[in-house]
């Protein structure tokens, strides 16, 4: 796999930058302070070598915390051949010793590098600069040319992309004017596909809590009108995870980082002497060491560490509040929402000029060093808390995710959850404004938990409704004095609202669910959906929210995959689909917008059968429709040989084995044309014995002799899906299996469709069902795969269901190695019937990939080049991409600009 070679490269190459332990304890400073002006000797050769092998440890205890290394000579060759190279020291000259510069020279013209390989502009807008330069061999050395893609995206999931956009304005001597055109990220794209983008992308699939990048977050949390308490309210809770650091020391880095930047703004501004009042000694390296250490052994508290800071912090924030010009600068505006990127270059400007009066024989003064040391551990802080928030492609599948997925999102509780409540129209704002800045953007759904309560989701509604229409009044549209309105003065970008149910696990306590209807198998979820959903179908109604159904558009099950099955939500579609509750027109002057549907599946599954089992059940049981929509579906178009090779032995719940065997039995029987007889006597075979572990365990002499057909196991299967799953299983609650009259333990029972269906809710053989089993793939069941694999793409094709893609985000939480081998570009090929399924392109969760619609697009379109194929192909395979997005979003868009304004401002008069 090309991607942990990558990632071990892209770390090595920025370790100075991104590992916050140097900050305490630096020695590559060391190391490049020690070295002399002459030739060096056999005591200073010993010396350097000693530091050289404590840097080879700390940097192999890095990376060590988030990749697997296959050799640590490779990382010790790529070490020297970036920093500490040159050196067989004692025949250095003492000129070569000079030109060697300090840790902060090398590491900046490392950096410098970087972005002369990496950025470039087009249009107005920053991109990554996709073709070969000349210094690429020299920095990239083997990934180049049709890998230099993969290794930007490892770049972009270590560190933002400000810092080298910077480095890129410093190196060309621009003004800061191109800095405006940042948008958080580089665009993926070159001048035809631009053309192409030009017509109008559309976002269909991106979750609301984790919709904001990086750089926006930064802004909140750096900003000097921030009362500090607020940010470790708010975020700090989120960034824990398993395994990762403590809430402590999150928040000594974050305040360290937060007052080194305050610092850095005061001494590019003030003179020393202006600055002696403020206690920067709280700064030196001995002190945070100490605390470092402290907080390291857990003991101190939290409250400890703000104390200790906030006298750094007061002064600091004062003397930055009392410079009209300085508050004016670094206080971010609609207009100028970054303004990290502009305090980067103008800190770069000033690391330049120190530079080039040391090369005119200056002396380096004191002042300065003490600025680029600052300036390099605020790098190492920012980057470190970068890393806290975006995932990079170390652990697949959605669990490790959802640790990320909860340190970027804006779904809070406790005390954050009030501070987000007095704050909910402007957190909108931010979430909505940031996706509209999207170049091209046309359409954007916002996926949105359910709410609980009506009060809530009226409260929530009207505060995204709010936030959008002052963005579109700001942005999009000028003020009429005479008719007191807004006049759109170009295209107004649309948005809706996909409510998502979210999937959780549900603890399973030996109780009888004949007993307790609570204790029934995800009972106390599904009456939770119920209760979300009627809370949705109240706010829906037209009749009270004129044009609701505009904004409000369609549905979803999302989060984690493997841990709700799809019966559980059989009837809350069916309910959402009823007719009967659409008003045609109420007060409308249009025609009312019926609900859409989409659903999370495919994505991540024990195995590729689960996955495709999945989908055939949301498509099947949960009736979708021509023009529906499912997330993901990487299942449909992964390689099945490439996956089973990949994954040759599977661990999963028995019941999950047998469900997917039995799903398997059905439609190879179905699609008879694509089974062979001996498939099928596979498939008995491991359906018999899987369900005799369940029901006739060899130790249970109540039922050993039981024989229980496959097409009862199958009738079962389908049964399970009943629009009245529950009042059927609840009807003999007295019955419990610690009576003697309980059918589920009668000797003389027969193990029928009831039976089984009963037995998901009974604890003694739950147990059993959800047992994990560990077994190899067989070379039969390989074929299977390829034959259901075939038999799903048929049916999603020809029943037009579209299903988003999300290539980051897939390549991050999947087994996909490149983007070339995503399945986007099998599942759409053209000419083939069943291949060619209708897909969009999505960003998913750009907060935690760094990403948004037009980049997913480019990243597409790179990857199929990476296969050869000629740019006319290409261009015209994106455009079909681009168009599918647009024509296939849940959002209706006919209606003239004026009119939306005005229906607007009814409907949030209405919520009021």
């Amino acid at each position: 796999m090309i991607t942990p070679d990558i990632n071990r490269f892209v770390s090595t190459l920025l370790y100075p930058v991104t590992d916050s332990a140097l900050v305490y304890q630096d020695d590559m400073a060391a190391f490049f302070a020690r070295i002399p002006e002459s030739f060096v000797d056999t005591e200073t050769g010993d010396e350097l070598f000693q530091i050289k092998k404590k840097i080879r440890a700390s940097l192999l205890r890095y990376l060590m915390q988030q990749y697997s290394v296959d050799s640590y000579d490779q990382i010790y060759q790529y070490l020297d051949r970036w920093y500490l190279s040159g050196v067989n020291w004692r025949e250095l000259r003492a000129d070569e010793v000079k030109n060697r510069g300090d840790l902060f020279s090398v590491v900046f013209r490392r950096l410098r590098q970087l972005s002369k390989s990496m950025v470039s502009k087009l249009d107005g807008q920053i991109i990554y600069k996709y073709w070969e330069t000349e210094g690429d061999a020299e920095l990239l050395g083997g990934f180049v040319g049709a890998q230099k893609i993969h290794l930007f995206r490892s770049v972009m999931q270590k560190i933002p992309m400000d810092l080298l956009v910077a480095c890129f304005a410093v190196d060309k001597e621009y003004a800061q004017e191109i800095l405006a055109a940042y948008r958080g990220t580089l665009a993926i794209t070159d001048a035809p596909l631009e053309k192409i983008l030009s017509k109008g992308v559309s976002e269909n699939h991106i979750h609301t809590g984790v919709s904001t990048n990086f750089s926006i977050m930064w802004e909140e949390l750096m900003s000097t009108d921030q009362v500090m308490s607020d940010p470790l309210c708010t975020w700090l809770p989120r960034v824990s995870r398993p395994n990762g650091p403590s809430q402590t020391l999150v928040a000594f880095e974050y305040l360290l980082a937060r007052c080194l930047r305050m610092y850095l703004i005061c001494a590019m501004e003030y003179s020393e002497q202006k600055m002696e009042d403020i206690p920067l000694h709280l700064l030196q390296q001995k002190c945070l060491l100490n605390w470092f250490k402290r907080v390291q052994n857990e003991s101190v508290k939290l409250a400890e560490v703000k104390a200790y800071f906030n006298p750094l912090e007061t002064s600091l924030a004062e003397a930055i509040c009392h410079s009209e010009t300085l508050k004016q600068e670094w206080t971010p505006t609609s207009e100028r929402p970054f303004t990290e990127i502009f305090f980067l270059h103008r800190l770069l400007t000033r690391c330049r000029q120190m530079e080039q009066e040391q090369a005119q024989g200056h002396p380096k003064s004191m002042e300065a060093a003490v600025i680029q040391q600052s300036f390099l551990n605020y790098l190492r802080l920012k980057h470190t808390i970068f890393q806290w928030n975006v995932q990079e492609k170390t652990v697949s599948g959605l669990d490790y995710f959802q640790t990320f997925y909860r340190a970027v999102s804006t779904n809070k509780s406790g005390p954050a959850r009030q501070i987000e409540r007095r704050n909910l129209e402007l957190n909108y704002q931010r979430l909505i404004d940031t996706q509209l800045r999207t170049p091209h953007i046309r359409c954007v759904e916002f996926r949105i938990s359910f709410f609980r309560s009506e009060p809530e989701a009226i409260a929530n509604v009207r505060a995204f409704l709010r936030a959008y229409r002052t963005i579109l009044q700001r942005s999009c549209c000028v003020y009429d004095p005479q008719s007191r309105r807004y006049r759109p003065v170009k295209k107004l970008p649309r948005v809706g609202i996909v409510f998502s149910f979210l999937k959780s696990e549900q603890s399973q306590p030996d109780l009888c669910g004949f007993l307790d209807e609570e204790l029934a198998a995800y009972k106390r979820l599904h009456d939770r959906y119920q209760g979300e959903l009627a809370v949705f179908r109240k706010i829906r109604d037209v009749r009270l929210y004129p044009g609701i159904d505009r904004y409000l558009v369609g549905i979803d099950v999302a989060s984690l995959e493997n841990a709700v099955p799809t019966w559980v939500f059989s009837d809350l579609y069916d309910c959402a689909r009823d007719s009967e509750s659409e008003v045609f027109r109420g007060n409308l002057n249009r025609q009312f917008q019926s609900l859409r549907f989409t659903c999370h599946v495919g994505e991540d599954f024990r195995h590729l059968m689960s996955g495709l089992r999945r989908i055939h059940e949301v498509v099947h049981h949960l009736k979708f429709h021509t023009g529906d929509r499912i997330g993901h579906g990487l299942a449909l178009g992964l390689d099945v040989e490439r996956w089973c090779g990949q994954h040759p032995n599977v661990i999963l719940p028995r019941i999950e084995a047998l469900e997917n065997y039995v799903w398997a039995y059905r439609m190879l029987s179905e699609y008879p044309s694509r089974s062979k007889g001996s498939d099928l006597l596979y498939l008995e075979k491991r359906i018999s014995r899987l369900a005799a572990e369940i029901y006739c365990p060899g130790d249970d002499d109540l039922s050993s002799e039981l024989y229980i057909s496959t097409d009862t196991l199958v009738k079962s299967y389908c049964r399970l899906f009943s629009k009245k799953l529950y009042d059927q299983v609840l009807c003999c609650r007295s019955q419990c299996e610690d009576q003697p009259d309980c059918i589920l333990r009668k000797k003389d029972r027969s193990i029928g469709v009831e039976f089984i269906v009963r037995s998901y809710h009974c604890h003694r053989y739950a147990v059993r069902m959800n047992e994990p089993i560990h077994y190899q793939i067989q070379p039969q069941e390989v074929s299977i795969l390829k034959d259901l694999q075939e038999i799903m793409q048929l049916l999603i094709s020809r029943a037009g269901i579209v299903v988003e893609t999300n290539p980051t985000s897939n390549l991050v939480i999947s087994s996909i190695d490149t983007i070339r081998e995503h399945p986007i570009y099998p599942m759409s090929e053209k000419g083939c019937d069943y291949k060619d399924i209708m897909l969009c392109i999505n960003s998913d969760d750009p907060g935690v990939f760094q990403t948004n619609t037009s980049n997913e697009l480019g990243i597409a379109y790179m990857g199929m080049i990476e296969q050869g194929k000629g740019r006319n192909h290409c261009l015209d395979w994106i455009d079909k991409m681009r168009e599918s997005g647009m024509r296939h979003s849940f959002i209706y868009q006919d209606d003239e600009d004026e009119a939306l304004l005005r229906e607007l401002d009814e409907l949030l008069e209405a919520l009021e």
